[in-house]
């Protein structure tokens, strides 16, 4: 193969493997902790500072089920309603 081909070769191939999209899992993650990022509240009052850091740990705890629950079981119900709630919202 001469070096234009081979150039050639690995375009179209890099440009096939992008075409694949992304892992619907990890994206499904990155969308929810979008989402927690935009919610972030500012408060001066410091009792109500404890509690939004603690929801935004909930928020972020709630994200995160979602890599460990399809890790457990790609295929199932819950792992790809997770999936297609996050698919929906785009």
């Amino acid at each position: 193969m001469t070096r234009p081909t081979l150039v050639l070769a690995v375009a179209m191939t890099l440009s096939l493997m992008a075409g694949c999209g992304a892992d619907p899992v990890q994206q499904a993650y990155d969308d929810c902790m979008a989402q927690v990022g935009e919610a972030k509240m500012e408060t001066n009052n410091e009792a109500m500072k404890g509690m939004v850091e603690g929801m935004q740990k909930m928020a972020e705890s709630a994200c995160g089920m979602i890599l460990t629950t399809c890790e457990s079981d790609p295929e199932g119900a819950i792992c790809q309603g997770m999936i297609s709630q996050y698919s929906e919202n785009q």
